[in-house]
């Protein structure tokens, strides 16, 4: 059993990931600072969930030195798992400053923190934004990364370089999890999948871009289990590992399952595509595999069934 400290615990992945680990014994202590950049009411009823099953909750920002002492000391942390940042790529050109506070200086603190109590490893959220744009085949951990498209995807570049020196002057293991698109039930307002149910529900116009985008739409719960298998992956070294359904789908496909499953016709907002967005991602999940004998396995019209149940219960 880990004793381990989710960051960003309040956050969509942070909940689902903070979940398992919790069923599978381990001691998980989330801590967050519950920003408003979307709605509060959502990440305190996951706070609510999570500490009904006696995980504890720490109301503290990543940025906040001493309150992260307190923390590693009274749970006597042996684990990190470091998901806490600024989401979001287009927010990034209105409010590029909340990067820089949370995701570098946020994830230098955390690595610091680490250090001073000798953790046994971190784990971080790193993206696929990381890969930039230009891709038409699978994005490897491999391949040599194109420069970024956004703020947010720079941000998440130099959190790589920081573990990296990290782990080459302390020897502490970490651990990069490039997230792929992903979704389900108590996701993120701010995301395409949430937004169309909302406002295909309302009868009213989803934005959709001009073009054909394809996403790699990976199921919080597959990214919940392939986080809790790397968790116990011995290794001694920083590296990155992708954890997405090398599946890629149209985003008109998700508006297509979305018909399906509302039973309503969606209404196109047709707008051009920002610079910041990637026409493909497509995750290539062979490290994974290698590393846990797990790929991601939710198809997307089931999660999307999943997310629609758990909207109209919850809405």
């Amino acid at each position: 059993m880990k004793k381990i400290l989710v960051t960003g615990g309040a956050g969509f992945l942070g909940y689902h990931i903070s979940h398992l680990l919790k069923q599978q014994g381990h001691h998980v202590v989330i801590l967050d600072n519950l920003n408003d950049y979307y709605d509060v009411g959502l990440k305190n009823k996951r706070v609510e969930e999570l500490v009904k099953l006696g995980i504890p909750f720490v109301k503290a920002d990543i940025t906040n030195a001493g309150a992260l002492d307190s923390a590693f000391a009274q749970h006597q942390i042996d684990t990190v798992i470091h998901l806490a940042a600024q989401a979001g790529v287009r927010y990034s050109l209105v409010n590029p400053q909340a990067y820089i506070h949370s995701n570098i200086l946020g994830m230098t603190e955390i690595l610091q923190a680490s250090k001073r109590h000798q953790v046994e490893q971190v784990l971080y959220a790193s993206s696929s934004s990381v890969y930039g744009g230009g891709h038409n085949v699978e994005m490897s951990e491999l391949d040599t990364l194109k420069t970024p498209l956004s703020l947010y995807a720079i941000t998440k570049q130099t959190n790589e370089q920081q573990a990296e020196l990290f782990t080459a002057q302390t020897k502490i293991p970490t651990l990069g999890l490039r997230f792929f698109t992903a979704y389900g039930p108590m996701g993120r307002p701010d995301m395409a999948y949430w937004t169309f149910t909302e406002k295909m529900l309302a009868g009213k116009p989803i934005p959709v871009y001009k073009g054909e985008l394809w996403r790699d739409f990976t199921y919080c719960g597959d990214v919940a289990e392939a986080v809790a298998r790397l968790l116990v992956v011995p290794r001694g070294n920083h590296r990155v590992v992708n954890i997405g359904n090398n599946n890629p789908a149209p985003v008109m496909r998700m508006v297509n399952h979305l018909e399906s499953l509302l039973h309503v016709r969606a209404s196109l907002d047709l707008l051009e595509c920002p610079s910041t967005e990637p026409m493909r991602t497509n995750c290539n999940n062979d490290l994974l595999y290698e590393l846990t004998g797990f790929r991601p396995q939710t198809g997307l019209h089931s999660g999307l069934e999943k997310f629609v149940n758990w909207y109209k219960e919850n809405r």
